[in-house]
Parts: C-alpha cells; structure tokens; sequence
C-alpha cells in the first residue's frame, strides 16, 4: 500500500510539473513562480528529492537555474522548455553507450539546424551544462544521439543507441553525412575500419587514360567529389565504383 501511494505521488509530482511547464511557455507563470514551486518541492521530498526517476529529475535539476543569465538570454531557453516537456509528455527512450561512437569538430547548434531539430540545455549531474539533441537516419531509420559540452560547443560527440553494432552505425553515420574516417577527430578504437566498403573515385581524360584519384569509406563523400570534379566543367569522365 505504501508503494502505490507514493506512486501516485510521484505521478502527481510529475504531472504538476507538465502542468507549470506549459504554464510557463504560455506566459501564465513566471519563471520565479516555477523556481519557488520547485524548491518547495524539494523541501517537502527531503533528501531524496521530489524527481528521483528520469526524465523528470532531469528536468527538475536543469529548471533549477530558471532565473540564471547567459549572454543576452535566459540559459534556460524556450527550446529548452519545449524539449523538456517533450520528453516528459512523449517520453524519452534513447538509451545510449557510455562513449562516443565518433567525434566531430563541428558547432552542435549549426548541426542540429542541418538535421532539421533544435539542441537543447540540459544539466547533468557531476558534469554541469550540455547541449543535446536526436536525429534519426533516413538510411537505416536508427537514432542518435549528439552531445556537446555548452562551454565548447565546436566539438560533438555521437553516441549510438545500446546493443547497436558499431561497424553498421558507422557505415550509417559515414553515408548519411558524406564523410570518412579523415573526416572525425575521434573514432571509437573497437571499430575495424578495415570491414567498412571502400568506394574509388575514377577518372578518365581526353586520351581513354583512367586514373584512380582517391578512396572513400562512403559512397555518398565519393559522390560529392565527383560532383565537385565535374563542376569544373573539365571534358573528362568521372564516376564512382567499389574499389577492388
């Protein structure tokens, strides 16, 4: 009995909180509103916390710093809102390695903008502020997930879902974002690079002569040097097969 009772309690606790949640975004409660709301509730919880299960108390820690400034804006933006209640009405299944699969030296915000979503703030615990976000592959339908530390927003890590072989998510990662190995500044060490499909790019000039320019371990990154190639409007011949 005790342990259904403080299940409702936990899913009240958490209904509450969609409910200021969308309040806020909505312009019918403040920000200090949610913050003192809050704080009462962890008051009331004691020492284990008002939100002791994910995503919630997630949430809960990053809407902590509702009142705190960054730049011009709140730290804790309207995006942030957004995604913080998308993951506590729609739930947030994505459940990660540990590691990044790969690294890239790329802004977290300008990648998330070319994935067609939005990277949120998000605090975590014993590593302070984050930038995430998810997208899925229009390849292989698999989720990933991006994360970036706020204060080095240039360098993101991709991180595969749990139980995913990681030579197929690389194979996956390489063709959706026409790159290769040359391309990371990172590769997970348990990845065999050597398993991965090789795609040689050809020409062919004026005299029958073929040459062989350069190797891809994606098919989509030797495309685009091919394009870029033809784009001279050079009279040779370009294409793009397995490498033998």
């Amino acid at each position: 009995m005790a342990q259904a009772e403080l299940r409702r309690e936990k899913i009240e606790r958490v209904r509450l909180l969609i409910q200021h949640l969308r309040a806020l975004l909505a312009g019918e409660m403040t920000r200090d509103a949610v913050q003192t709301w809050l704080l009462d509730e962890l008051a009331r919880a004691g020492r284990r916390g008002p939100f002791p299960s994910q995503p919630a108390l997630c949430v809960y820690e990053s809407l902590l710093n509702l009142d705190e400034r960054r730049g011009d804006d709140f730290l804790v933006r309207e995006v942030e809102l957004r995604a913080y209640l998308r993951w506590l009405t729609e739930g947030e299944s994505f459940l990660s390695t540990g590691d990044a699969l790969i690294a890239l030296d790329r802004n977290i915000e300008e990648f998330a903008a070319q994935t067609g979503t939005e990277a949120a703030r998000v605090w975590v615990t014993g590593l302070g502020w984050w930038l995430s976000f998810q997208f899925g592959s229009p390849a292989s339908g698999r989720a990933y997930v991006v994360h970036a530390d706020l204060d080095f927003p240039d360098r993101v890590g991709l991180h595969i879902q749990v139980g995913v072989d990681r030579n197929d998510a690389i194979v996956d990662l390489f063709e959706v974002l026409a790159i290769d190995e040359r391309d990371v500044a990172f590769i997970d060490p348990d990845v065999d690079l050597e398993r991965l499909p090789v795609w040689a790019l050809w020409r062919e000039d004026d005299n029958c002569n073929r040459f062989e320019i350069d190797r891809f371990r994606s098919y989509t990154k030797a495309y685009a040097q091919q394009q870029l190639y033809e784009a001279r409007g050079h009279r040779q011949t370009y294409w793009v097969e397995p490498a033998g």
